[in-house]
């Protein structure tokens, strides 16, 4: 319920502002959570209040795979992307569209 609560006054927040600036960028609102298995115990609450989500795995020892989909209720878009780090740089290999 303290994730449910927190959430709502992080948007709440960022709504204010965008209402109060509208002449300025936008704010915007990263939230970063880490979690053990295939999928975000959570994801579903993470859903009802951001709009779009990037999930990270490892892929394998020096890559990793960065997948971008919007919540269940908007547009269905998503992306796959696989990252590299090669002398302290990330690189991309590979993007698709899903």
């Amino acid at each position: 319920m303290a994730m449910v609560r927190t959430l709502a006054l992080c948007c709440d927040a960022i709504n204010h502002a965008n209402d109060k600036l509208p002449s300025m960028e936008p704010c915007k609102l990263l939230i970063s959570d880490t979690h053990v298995g295939d999928t975000p115990r959570l994801l579903y609450i993470y859903h009802r209040w951001l709009p779009y989500i990037l999930t990270v795995k490892a892929h394998d020892g020096s890559a990793f795979i960065l997948k971008a989909t919007d919540a269940p209720d908007k547009q269905k878009t998503g992306y796959y992307a696989k990252f590299t780090t090669a002398l302290q740089y990330l690189a991309l290999e590979e993007m698709q569209s899903n």
